[in-house]
C-alpha cells in the first residue's frame, strides 16, 4: 500500500532528520590546555536503516499501523458505497421524489469528503507520532549503551542510505536535508547489533507484563 510504502522511508527519513544526523551522549570537559591539544574520545555508530530492520518493534508497530489504516479505510469505503447507491437511487426516482434524492445524495457525499479528510489527518498524525516515539528510543537505547561502554559520541551512520528516486513532498526533501556525516567507518566503532539486541530485549519485556 502506498501509505505504509511511504511510512518505511518517512521512518527513516525522519528519524536521520531529527537527530540531525548525531546522537551526542556525551561531552568533554576542558581547560584551556586541552583545547589546545583536544584529548581523542571513543566514538561509535549506530546504521539506523539498519537497525530499523533489526527492531521487533518496528514490525508491530507497522502491523498494527496498518490495521489502523485499513479500519479507516474500510469505514470510508462504506460511506463511498452509499454515495454511489444514493446516486443510483436519485437516477430512478420518481419526478415528484427527485428533490428528496438528491439532497439525500448531496448529504451523504459532502459527509463522505469530511470523513475522508478526517481519516487522512488521523493516519498522518499516528505515522508522526510513531516515528517520533521510535526515534526518542533509538536515541535512549544508544545513550544507554554508549555510556555503559564508555563511548563519548555516537554519530548516526547513514552512509548507506540511498534516496529513492520516486520520492516526493516531504519525503523527498527530508532526504535531501539529512546530512550526511558518515561516509566511512570501521566495524569495531559500529553499535547497531547491540543496541538492536538491547532494544528488542526490552521490548520483549514489556510485551511480556
Amino acid at each position: 500500500m502506498n501509505q505504509m510504502r511511504m511510512w518505511r522511508w518517512n521512518l527513516v527519513a525522519a528519524v536521520a532528520f531529527l537527530a540531525l544526523a548525531v546522537l551526542q551522549v556525551g561531552t568533554q570537559v576542558a581547560g584551556a590546555a586541552s583545547r589546545a591539544v583536544p584529548t581523542p574520545v571513543p566514538v561509535a555508530t549506530v546504521d539506523l536503516s539498519r537497525l530499523l530492520d533489526m527492531l521487533d518493534e518496528k514490525a508491530v508497530m507497522e502491523k498494527d499501523l496498518q490495521a489502523f489504516i485499513d479500519k479507516l479505510q474500510a469505514d470510508i469505503q462504506r460511506e463511498v458505497d452509499a454515495v454511489k447507491a444514493a446516486e443510483q437511487d436519485m437516477d430512478v426516482a420518481a419526478p415528484d421524489q427527485q428533490e428528496a434524492f438528491s439532497i439525500k445524495y448531496l448529504q451523504l457525499a459532502a459527509q463522505a469528503k469530511v470523513d475522508k479528510e478526517i481519516a487522512d489527518q488521523r493516519i498522518s498524525r499516528k505515522m508522526r507520532r510513531s516515528q517520533l516515539d521510535l526515534f526518542n528510543k533509538i536515541k535512549e537505547a544508544s545513550a544507554a549503551y554508549a555510556k555503559a561502554e564508555g563511548f563519548a559520541l555516537v554519530f548516526c551512520d547513514d552512509s548507506a542510505m540511498e534516496i529513492p528516486p520516486n520520492l516526493t513532498g516531504p519525503a523527498l526533501q527530508a532526504a535531501i536535508l539529512s546530512q550526511r556525516l558518515v561516509y566511512v567507518q570501521a566495524d569495531a566503532v559500529d553499535i547497531t547489533d547491540a543496541v538492536s539486541a538491547r532494544m528488542n530485549a526490552s521490548f520483549a519485556q514489556m510485551r511480556a507484563k
